[in-house]
């Protein structure tokens, strides 16, 4: 991380209970793995699944951390002290600071669904580049950032890493981001603080209910990113033959656009397709008029996913 902030300036915003310290601190970077703090850096103890970064605190001021924000107190000693209620809100909003909130300097596309993410996501990054657009890709395969690809760890990655690539993208004069965005993403804050242009609903079917629990959960988790997005250029693109639309719809606050196979109501919807051996065609309708398409992709789901 080349960024530098002032601590004082990169808490402005968050929800804490208590501040101690120097907050006039040149903070170098912001770490969440004590493993890879740096000198001068924020360290973020957020809670894992099998580990408590709280533990680790001792172990990042050894390494340089000067700053550290947690959610527990403990008799550590640091130049500067924050606790908070949420640490994993806090380390997304402090990491879109630190950056100068990147994601707004980008068009980002966020598709959520039980299926169809990945293959959806690679579709209109293939389409906007063949516009002539630059456009990075977040997702289950791999994250490209103009060209580069780095394996993906996580089908989201973590906030400051996104917030990381986001910025990088944004040097690269990289337009688009079109990023997979999985429901523990949304449940455990790693998408919080990105200004999402689009969102698109592929499907909900029964998965990740060891997370989730219960289906209510999973379709809520998934309504967040619909109801993050703000403004009269941005909107929705969502399936009307899940029989979860009408929720996505309403979570929605600005322009929805629909899809079907089956109701010609929709947006955007067949009016004749063959599903052959060797590809697929549809002629569909769409608010600008008849479109057609060949597609080298075969099934039935693969008409959803274009």
């Amino acid at each position: 991380m080349s960024q530098k902030a002032v601590l004082r300036n990169l808490i402005k915003n968050l929800s804490t209970k208590k501040v101690d310290g120097d907050l006039g601190l040149q903070i170098s970077g912001i770490a969440y793995n004590s493993q890879k703090v740096k000198k001068n850096d924020l360290f973020v103890a957020i809670s894992g699944f099998s580990q408590d970064g709280h533990k680790y605190i001792r172990e990042a001021l050894r390494k340089g951390a000067s700053a550290i924000v947690a959610e527990q107190n403990g008799d550590y000693h640091a130049q500067a002290k924050i606790l908070v209620k949420n640490s994993r809100l806090s380390l997304a909003q402090l990491s879109s600071r630190f950056f100068n909130n990147p994601s707004q300097k980008l068009r980002v596309i966020g598709v959520t669904g039980t299926n169809g993410k990945t293959t959806t996501t690679y579709l209109i990054k293939s389409i906007l580049e063949e516009d002539g657009e630059k456009t990075g890709l977040i997702g289950t395969i791999a994250y490209i950032i103009d060209g580069k690809k780095i394996p993906a760890t996580n089908t989201t990655p973590e906030s400051l890493d996104l917030q990381e690539m986001f910025y990088e993208m944004s040097k690269e004069k990289v337009k688009n981001v079109v990023m997979e965005v999985s429901s523990h993403s949304l449940a455990l804050n790693r998408v919080a603080g990105i200004d999402f242009d689009i969102a698109v609903f592929t499907n909900l079917n029964r998965e990740h209910l060891d997370f989730h629990k219960t289906m209510k959960h999973y379709r809520d988790t998934k309504g967040i990113l619909f109801e993050s997005l703000r403004g009269k250029d941005k909107f929705a693109i969502i399936n009307k033959d899940d029989k979860n639309w009408r929720f996505f719809f309403k979570k929605s606050k600005v322009k929805n656009l629909t899809y079907s196979l089956e109701d010609k109501s929709a947006d955007f919807h067949p009016l004749y397709y063959n599903l052959g051996w060797d590809g697929s065609f549809i002629e569909f309708k769409t608010p600008h008029g008849v479109q057609e398409l060949n597609l080298q992709l075969l099934g039935r789901f693969n008409l959803y996913n274009s």
